[in-house]
């Protein structure tokens, strides 16, 4: 598929998760999946950082479903890029864990997705990962 078909399904894919439509994201998502998940060399207490690299359509449901007691105050895609089978987006976040009452602003997370037939081969996500530990630290 073309670089500007794939940003389409991304840009589709964040308006389904907005309105909370988690099924039509999985269903983008390829079978095998090679990774789907925060990029974190150490445990930060988040319920989104899963401690391993998540595979296939039931890792990226495992991940959706690790955001079940998160509070999205702000979602914001902002930037995208494409190119080929590549799609990078920045997002700003704001989330707030039901459980803890703690609170993360993420100004700047990119997304990386990979493509193969249409479908997410791999999603690895960037963050301030010592930020969320110290967030959660605190709580």
């Amino acid at each position: 598929m073309s670089a500007e078909k794939n940003l389409r399904i991304v840009q589709d894919m964040y308006a389904a998760f907005g309105r909370g439509d988690v099924a039509f994201v999985i269903d983008h998502i390829d079978d095998a999946c090679d990774g789907f998940g925060v990029v974190s060399e150490t445990a930060t207490g988040a319920p989104w950082n899963l401690p391993t690299n998540v595979k296939g359509k039931a890792g990226a449901a495992r991940y959706f479903e690790s955001l079940v007691s998160i509070e999205h105050l702000a979602f914001e895609p902002r930037d995208f890029a494409a190119t080929a089978d590549q799609v990078y987006a920045t997002l700003r976040l704001v989330l707030r864990d039901k459980k803890t009452g703690t609170t993360i602003e993420q100004p700047e997370v990119v997304h990386h997705f990979t493509f193969k037939n249409g479908k997410v081969a791999r999603l690895r996500i960037l963050e301030d990962t010592a930020g969320t530990r110290a967030a959660y630290a605190k709580a």
